[in-house]
């Protein structure tokens, strides 16, 4: 998924503010990509134990 620069530019303010220090461009692609994909996995359904053991 391609993220816009716009938002990246979000994402390097959001940063700064919360954490306070600039990062690049290239790395707050990087940063985003991983938090997006963090919640790609974690939306997923979980399995119930009956599911788990098979």
């Amino acid at each position: 998924m391609q993220i816009p620069d716009e938002r990246l530019q979000e994402f390097q303010c959001i940063y700064k503010e919360e954490c306070g220090e600039e990062i690049s461009l290239a790395e707050a692609r990087k940063m985003a990509q991983r938090l997006l994909t963090l919640y790609a996995v974690l939306k997923r359904p979980l399995l119930n134990r009956d599911e788990q053991a098979e």
